[in-house]
């Protein structure tokens, strides 16, 4: 059983390129407004966010998702 809190590094983020930038990992969360506004400044409006069925509420991520991407 993983003890979230010591056993999961929360700043770990990866990055998949293709045609698309994928941001993974807890601490994905955090690069939200960067980017956000990298998006923004290329005129893009509309993004995909993925998630578990529950996950993105109970995490609080979506809190700094929602005001992000406002």
């Amino acid at each position: 059983m993983i003890n979230w809190e010591k056993d999961l590094d929360i700043n770990d983020v990866k990055e998949i390129r293709t045609r698309s930038t994928v941001y993974f990992g807890c601490g994905a969360v955090k690069k939200i407004e960067d980017i956000a506004k990298l998006y923004a400044s290329r005129g893009i409006n509309k993004v995909i966010v993925m998630s578990g069925k529950n996950a993105y509420k109970s995490s609080g991520a979506w809190a700094h998702i929602e005001k992000a991407l406002k």
